[in-house]
């Protein structure tokens, strides 16, 4: 796939690059490995048009797309049962949700929001059922991502805070 030159795109170029990646990742047939390289492609594009966004709306829209594409490496990750990896991207993507969310609540819809914060729930509830294959010590980590995460949650996400709390609560009583 022949991609622009970084220098000359703009965010929402960049982004619409990022886009393409990841609709390519999800070509049936195609190799794990080819999977995974265009999500990780899909994730430095996203990060371009973060650092190229000229107002917060850009921003919040690369930020919601990276929060996707972290959900599709989590997946990946999950089903390869690379749970160190699994682990990061679910953090990331409820990173990107957050930060998606803060920069989107004055310059986005209600239905704009409401998407990221149906994403987030979904998030949790896949969490969760990741957590039965977990054993101890990898619990013990998406516990510790979980509590951090949910200690940076601002007043505003009380929608998905309580399904963090629920996680936490299933880790301290699955001892």
């Amino acid at each position: 796939m022949n991609m622009p030159d970084h220098k000359m795109l703009s965010s929402v170029e960049a982004r619409k690059e990022g886009n393409k990646l990841l609709l390519n990742s999800k070509l049936d047939g195609l190799a794990p490995v080819l999977k995974e390289s265009r999500l990780q492609k899909a994730i430095n594009m996203y990060f371009k048009a973060i650092n190229l966004a000229q107002s917060n709306k850009e921003k919040a829209s690369a930020f919601k797309n990276m929060m996707t594409c972290s959900f599709y490496l989590s997946e990946f990750y999950s089903e390869k049962q690379e749970v160190n990896k699994c682990l990061f991207y679910m953090k990331e993507c409820f990173e990107s949700g957050n930060n998606a969310i803060d920069l989107g609540l004055n310059s986005m819809d209600k239905s704009w929001l409401d998407d990221i914060s149906q994403r987030l729930s979904n998030l949790v509830t896949r969490s969760i059922n990741f957590t039965k294959m977990l054993n101890g010590k990898d619990r013990y980590k998406l516990l510790e991502s979980c509590c951090f995460f949910v200690l940076k949650i601002k007043k505003c996400r009380y929608l998905y805070c309580n399904n963090l709390l629920l996680i936490i609560f299933i880790f301290l009583c699955w001892q």
